[in-house]
């Protein structure tokens, strides 16, 4: 048991440290998405649009946001004056997916004799 959670600790390491590339490769696809993920749910309320450089060229936000660059994120954040913070960055995608992703690499692991 603790040999597979070590296992799945380097798995999701080497996941996350695998964002930036992805993110950095895939930029022209996944940025606007990832800008329109965000700006939708901030619908019209002012703030501060994060991204990084990579991103940045191909997000169009609305003028109720500025759009700051940030080179540490994979993907979008938008922190809202009224104190809300929206994020939809692959690091945040990964979390919400790692227990499903989590449980087909042990089932995989099962499976191989």
């Amino acid at each position: 048991l603790t040999a597979r959670a070590a296992m799945l600790t380097r798995v999701r390491a080497a996941a996350v440290a695998a964002l930036p590339e992805v993110l950095a490769r895939h930029a022209v696809g996944l940025g606007p998405r990832l800008a329109a993920a965000a700006i939708a749910c901030a619908g019209d309320d002012p703030g501060e649009l994060r991204c990084p450089p990579v991103v940045r060229a191909h997000v169009r936000g609305p003028a109720s946001l500025r759009v700051v660059e940030d080179p540490a994120l994979t993907g979008v954040v938008i922190a809202l004056d009224r104190g809300t913070r929206i994020e939809a960055t692959l690091a945040a995608l990964l979390a919400r997916e790692w227990p499903r992703l989590a449980a087909a690499a042990l089932a995989t692991l099962e499976a191989t004799p």
